[in-house]
């Protein structure tokens, strides 16, 4: 990706098998991919070339199935624990997937704020449970008849003003690019914007029009993230980790004692 893209890479997340639940990051743990989540989180702090802590983030992706939901969520929680005030908004209007993810039931959301004026910001918002209220969801709504309408209304940008008065972070968890425009029109509100790869999942020539996208607005601050490295065999054995203890390093404290005690009692027999 590095020698055919020139956008920066912030970082890359290991493929895993299903979770139980969509957010791996969560307090206390110390699983390679929450870690990697933590080296991406202070990677978007140097974004900015004006010094200042990066706001609003956006997150897409060139089609669907590349992971820019699980991005958008699992970045949004390493940025709470930090006891930062985060939403996520769930902007893929056509094909909403977050709600569904956090199994929040929600009969209003986005589409109503942007089309009647009477709704507070406030009665949409909800709060993702073991977090203490730092971090909270925005859902689509109804699907709209017409979203990039919407989008380009004048409700939108009060709904972005009144959202980073509240927040710490906003991120847009946004459709894919290549199959509507609603990324783009949402871009201008963004101080990042991440588009998410997966690794022998997306197509190479996504990486050109990635440049293209550079050239045509160098000022987008365009970044990529790597998704599912290692897909298809063992990642510890792709980047060699355990030969080097580093499986041990990411084990909890408890684990670790676990561990070296049987060892020891292996030796001793």
């Amino acid at each position: 990706v590095e020698h055919g893209c020139n956008a920066p890479v912030l970082g890359e997340i290991s493929y895993a098998k299903k979770e139980k639940s969509p957010i791996v990051v969560e307090k206390g743990s110390r699983s390679i991919i929450a870690e990697q989540f933590r080296v991406i989180r202070t990677n978007i702090g140097f974004t900015r070339n004006d010094g200042k802590e990066p706001q609003v983030i956006l997150v897409t992706s060139h089609r669907p199935e590349e992971g820019k939901s699980f991005v958008s969520l699992n970045l949004a929680a390493s940025f709470a624990l930090l006891d930062k005030k985060v939403v996520v908004l769930e902007f893929d209007l056509r094909k909403p997937r977050l709600s569904q993810a956090l199994k929040v039931v929600s009969e209003k959301g986005i589409s109503n704020f942007l089309s009647n004026a009477n709704i507070s910001l406030d009665s949409l918002l909800y709060e993702v449970p073991d977090f203490n209220g730092d971090f909270s969801l925005l859902p689509a709504g109804p699907i709209p008849p017409n979203p990039a309408e919407l989008i380009l209304g004048p409700r939108m940008k009060i709904m972005m003003e009144e959202l980073k008065k509240k927040f710490d972070y906003v991120i847009l968890d946004t459709p894919p690019y290549s199959l509507v425009t609603d990324s783009s029109l949402l871009g201008i509100y963004a101080d990042v914007n991440i588009v998410v790869l997966r690794h022998r999942f997306t197509f190479k020539f996504v990486l050109k029009e990635l440049n293209k996208k550079m050239r045509e607005n160098p000022a987008q601050g365009l970044y990529t993230i790597i998704n599912r490295v290692g897909e298809g065999r063992s990642y510890m054995k792709y980047k060699n980790y355990r030969n080097y203890g580093f499986s041990e390093y990411f084990d909890t404290p408890q684990k670790r004692r676990k561990g070296i005690a049987g060892w020891f009692k292996k030796k001793n027999h």
